[in-house]
């Protein structure tokens, strides 16, 4: 996870909570899953915001 990239810095700890819970809170809000079904079984995709 990215998120355990973070060490050797002051607050270290604090840090890699604030960057995994904006990682988590990007990874719900920007997921392709949050797209509608696809027609005749089309791949769900997210790009630049529009699904």
């Amino acid at each position: 996870p990215l998120h355990e990239l973070v060490k050797e810095v002051s607050c270290a700890g604090v840090k890699k909570h604030h960057l995994k819970r904006a990682i988590e809170t990007y990874l719900t809000e920007k997921h392709p899953c949050h797209c509608r079904e696809c027609q005749n079984n089309g791949l769900r995709v997210l790009d630049s915001d529009v699904c």
